[in-house]
C-alpha cells in the first residue's frame, strides 16, 4: 500500500497533510518543492483525462494560461470526435502517442 495513503494510528497521512495548507498556493509551493513536475510556472504541455464538466474546464484554464492541450481522452464513446476548444475528445488509448 502506498505510504502517503496507508493509515497510521488510525490517521490518514495525506488528508492530514491537505488539512495543514492555508491557501491553494500553500499547497502548489509544497507540491512544487516535492516535485518539480508539480511547479506550474513549468507548466507548457498537458494532456487531461475525462471530457466531464471539470475536464472541460480545465481544458479553457489551460486554454486562458497559455498551456497547450494536447489531447483530451475520455473512453465514453458518446463523448469522443466532440471538439472541445482546441481538441478533439479521444479515447484513452491515444494517450500511448504521446511523449511522457
Amino acid at each position: 500500500m502506498n505510504q502517503a495513503i496507508r493509515p497510521t494510528n488510525n490517521k490518514i497521512v495525506w488528508l492530514d497533510k491537505l488539512k495543514s495548507f492555508h491557501s491553494v498556493q500553500d499547497m502548489r509551493q509544497w507540491l512544487a518543492a516535492r516535485d518539480a513536475v508539480f511547479d506550474t510556472g513549468r507548466l507548457k504541455r498537458l494532456a487531461v483525462v475525462g471530457a466531464a464538466d471539470e475536464g472541460i474546464r480545465l481544458v479553457d484554464l489551460c486554454g486562458n494560461l497559455g498551456i497547450d492541450v494536447v489531447a483530451l481522452c475520455d473512453d465514453n464513446p458518446s463523448k469522443q470526435g466532440v471538439q472541445v476548444g482546441s481538441v478533439m475528445v479521444q479515447p484513452i488509448g491515444a494517450l500511448m502517442d504521446f511523449d511522457r
